[in-house]
This record gives C-alpha cells, sequence and structure tokens, in this order.
C-alpha cells in the first residue's frame, strides 16, 4: 500500500509541476502581448525605429513557443527536486529561445539571405506565421542555418 501511495504522490507531484511550468510560460506570453499591444497602440521612441517589428515578432514566436509546449508537455518529466526555480529558468529560457528563433527567421528573410521574395509581400501576416513556426520547432532555425551553410560551400 505504501508503495502505491508513494507512487501516486510522485506522479501528482510531476503533474503539479507541469502545471507550474504552464504557468510561468503563460505569464511570460501575457507579459510579451502586453509589452507588444503597449508599443503598438502608444506612440514613444521605440515605435520610430524597427524595435517594435522585431518584438512583434519576437511574441509570436513565443506564441509558437507555447503552443509547442502545450503539444510536448506530456513527454516532459520534472522531479519534485528540481524546485520552482528552475521551472521558472526553464520556462524562461524556452520563451527567450522561441522569440530569438523567430528573429533570427524574419532578420533572414528581411535581407534576402532566405526567402527574399517574401519581401516584396505586402502582408505582414506571412512574417507572423514564420515566427510561429520558428518559435514552435526547436530544430527549425539550426536546420535552416545548416542548410544555408551547404548551399554557400557548394557554391564556394
Amino acid at each position: 500500500i505504501l508503495v502505491k501511495v508513494k507512487a501516486l504522490l510522485e506522479k501528482d507531484l510531476i503533474q503539479q509541476s507541469k502545471i507550474n511550468y504552464l504557468l510561468c510560460t503563460i505569464i511570460i506570453l501575457l507579459a510579451n502581448t502586453t509589452i507588444a499591444l503597449t508599443l503598438f497602440y502608444t506612440k514613444s521612441n521605440f515605435n520610430t525605429g524597427p524595435f517594435r517589428e522585431y518584438f512583434t515578432v519576437a511574441t509570436f514566436g513565443s506564441y509558437g513557443g507555447f503552443i509547442s509546449i502545450l503539444y510536448k508537455i506530456n513527454k516532459l518529466n520534472f522531479n519534485d527536486e528540481e524546485g520552482k526555480k528552475l521551472l521558472l529558468f526553464l520556462a524562461i529560457s524556452r520563451s527567450f529561445i522561441s522569440m530569438l528563433s523567430s528573429v533570427i527567421v524574419y532578420v533572414l528573410i528581411k535581407s534576402n539571405v532566405l526567402l527574399g521574395i517574401l519581401n516584396n509581400v505586402n502582408n505582414i501576416y506571412v512574417f507572423y506565421i514564420f515566427s510561429v513556426v520558428a518559435g514552435f520547432s526547436e530544430t527549425f532555425v539550426p536546420d535552416l542555418l545548416g542548410k544555408m551553410e551547404k548551399d554557400v560551400t557548394k557554391k564556394a
């Protein structure tokens, strides 16, 4: 009986850790969204430069990261020993990687290094879709950079 109770308690702690991880990522997502909306609807020095565009793209990347977390949450296995600080760090790092990936893809497209044909499109939502995809997939940007490296070495 004690072994069964111990197994149930451990399972409950793992589920609680997953919920805490999701809550941390939701808070980060809401903070990103709030900042992006504030930048969009207010007049400030950041609105005149590319900062607003980059932050909006990064926010859509964080949405992709959140969707990825929702998709993979059952595969994650947290221990009680990891603690809430580590869960917060994991949530922040995952969101940051998603945001960074989306900005990298945006810059590569805007600089005509990757899919330069999209620069002629007047629809900004195309970039937002790529941002969500870049935020969703942890391997999208590394695979993309690897493909670009192979193309450059072939041409050289």
